[in-house]
């Protein structure tokens, strides 16, 4: 089976754009030094467009850039809640725009284990075996989930959250991801209209069935 790893970083909305570039150039150095070959993509999801001297750095190491643009409802509710919460609102829905198109565009036509990790994560050889062991079983990979670090006032009540810093499923599963990321953009979108809060890691607590999920304890250590 092929593996792919997916990088998704906001670049633009950093504060200081080119730490957010060494973070992803520290991860895909870390799926560099694997043994085995593997595709790297990035979905960019600031509001404003990656500059091209950081654009550059990435495609010389990476096989795309999947660069999300925000709709106009998203635009609107940008102007009443803070950076960060805007930010978190277009991580998902960034990777719900990206993993639909993978969908419908049959983007991945051979079996493939996809490993979405985060900006500044790294992954030794241990962690990706583990990993890629598990593909036939067909399921969502996240480490066990963990209490909630908002308020369940905060969520509207979701109580556990999963740790989205190394997550991975396979191409059968893309039509599923982007039902749940579409549900969880809708999700967090209400949230935040009623000042709450809801990140990825709690709506795909939420909207992932549980028995469609193998934990990995190993990735609490990642």
């Amino acid at each position: 089976m092929n593996t792919a790893f997916i990088i998704p970083t906001a670049i633009s909305d950093s504060s200081v754009p080119m730490h957010a570039t060494e973070q992803c150039l520290q991860t895909i150095k870390s799926i560099e030094a694997l043994p085995t070959l593997c595709g790297i993509g990035i979905v960019e999801y600031s509001a404003q467009p990656i500059l091209a001297e950081f654009q550059e750095k990435l495609l010389d190491r990476t096989s795309f850039i999947a660069a999300y643009q925000r709709d106009d409802k998203i635009n609107a509710l940008a102007n009443s809640i803070t950076p960060l919460q805007s930010t978190t609102l277009s991580h998902i829905a960034g990777l719900a725009w990206f993993f639909g198109v993978c969908a419908v565009n049959n983007i991945f036509p051979q079996k493939t284990q996809i490993i979405v990790i985060e900006p500044g994560m790294t992954i030794d050889q241990t962690i990706f075996e583990q990993i890629t062991s598990l593909q036939h079983q067909d399921k969502y990979i996240f480490a066990p989930p963990k209490s909630s670090t908002l308020s369940k006032d905060q969520t509207g009540g979701i109580f556990l959250q999963l740790n989205t810093q190394i997550w991975s499923l396979t191409s059968d599963k893309l039509e599923d991801i982007a039902d749940v990321l579409n549900k969880s953009v809708h999700y967090t979108y209400e949230r935040l209209l009623e000042h709450g809060h809801a990140d990825l890691s709690h709506t795909l607590f939420k909207f992932i069935n549980s028995s469609d999920i193998f934990f990995l304890k190993q990735l609490e250590q990642s």
